[in-house]
């Protein structure tokens, strides 16, 4: 072979070996950074170990249980690792469930932190996800900051673009998962959460819509006790003499305080002893659950919160903070996909008049495909009904 042909030669494999790099880079996650098997549940496990017959009429197939690492954005838009729960089902062309947990106060009751065995461990939203994904769906249910592998971070409560983003990233993260494991899920994507996970589920159908229409559309979703204007909801709530549950209010005003006023001390929101109870005692480090958080505080508006917080905020105060409060609102845009939204008529957190007002702003905002339902009980008891619902829908979609 003459010396140029066998330089040619070798400049030829040296570029090929260039564009062989190249698609590797290309064809690498861009999103996932690990994903680890943690558990197998067969049908007679998933019935064996939830043992009630209204739930595990769905069960049909077995469940693999997938905790992943993904790479998301932070509320200040630096690089942060996320983490999540992922189950896929046993059978061919499942669709992807986006599922959305319910506030959570205690770390260990994170999504990706699921333990099969032990299911009394696990936070309701999570426990009820292996049933759901046995019925049929692909399940991706984000940890949210704070939670999981980010869990040295202060939870953004209500923060609900950084949700949206979350949540997003996490259902980009599964599908490369899907894609590694060669698994094809049908074209259909469907979107529920409950609680702070009906907010979550508007955020992300805004945020899919503003940044990523064409990688996915949604077939239908359900929002359930929600809330969805935090401005109007905190003026309604502040107003009256007894507040539902202060634990969610409490998390809520200290993630506002972590994220947009961090100079403000919580000492100057709620009254003693209540507010060095909230510090000293590490009431929401997340190693305290909810009901333990309740009886540190009072339920009574007026001796919770300081006098001077109320009245300007009731009044004409607390401008910064109202602005906040109506930037994460999610009521003020057009839903172009199918939404049902659900509440309990007796939501003694989040008041059912608020998510009926919520639920008529976004149709004069252009929702042209939504509904709403009311469901008998509390903000806890509409909890599994809201769930049977959707699921039921979702099935004749």
């Amino acid at each position: 072979m003459k010396s140029t042909q066998k330089v040619t030669l070798v400049l030829l494999l040296f570029v090929f070996l260039l564009g062989c790099n190249d698609k590797n880079k290309l064809d690498a996650p861009e999103y996932l950074v690990d994903a680890s098997q943690i558990a197998t549940m067969s049908p007679d496990d998933i019935r064996n170990a939830y043992n009630n017959p209204e739930v595990t009429a769905l069960v049909s197939a077995t469940v693999d249980a997938w905790r992943i690492v993904y790479n998301t954005k932070a509320p200040d838009g630096s690089d942060i690792e996320a983490s999540g729960l992922v189950m896929i089902p046993r059978r061919p062309a499942s669709s992807i469930l986006s599922l959305h947990r319910g506030t959570l106060f205690q770390k260990v009751e994170a999504p990706s932190l699921f333990n099969p065995w032990t299911l009394s461990t696990n936070a309701g939203w999570v426990y009820l996800a292996p049933v759901i994904s046995s019925f049929g769906f692909i399940v991706s249910m984000p940890d949210l900051i704070g939670y999981g592998v980010s869990s040295g971070r202060s939870h953004p409560f209500f923060i609900t673009g950084s949700d949206g983003r979350v949540a997003l990233d996490m259902l980009r993260a599964t599908r490369e998962l899907l894609e590694r494991e060669k698994i094809l899920p049908a074209d259909r994507l469907f979107v529920t959460g409950y609680s702070q996970g009906g907010a979550t589920v508007l955020s992300l159908i805004k945020t899919i819509q503003q940044e990523a229409a064409s990688e996915f559309g949604i077939t239908a979703a359900t929002a359930g006790g929600g809330a969805y204007n935090l401005y109007e909801i905190a003026r309604e709530v502040l107003a009256t003499e007894e507040v539902g549950n202060p634990a969610y209010l409490a998390l809520l005003i200290k993630s506002y305080l972590d994220t947009y006023f961090p100079g403000r001390s919580l000492s100057e929101i709620f009254r003693e002893p209540y507010a060095s109870r909230i510090v000293n005692e590490q009431l929401l480090d997340g190693t305290t659950g909810g009901a333990q958080i309740m009886a540190r505080l009072t339920t009574r508006t007026a001796d919770l919160f300081q006098e001077s917080f109320l009245t300007a905020f009731n009044g004409n105060g607390e401008s910064e903070f109202k602005q906040r409060l109506q930037e994460n609102s999610l009521d003020g845009f057009a839903i172009s996909n199918r939404i049902r939204m659900y509440h309990g008529t007796d939501d003694e957190i989040i008041p059912v008049g608020q998510a009926r007002q919520s639920f008529e702003r976004l149709r004069q905002a252009g929702s042209a495909n939504i509904e709403f339902f009311e469901l008998p009980g509390d903000h806890f008891g509409a909890a599994l009904p809201f769930g049977s619902a959707s699921v039921g829908w979702f099935a004749f979609q």
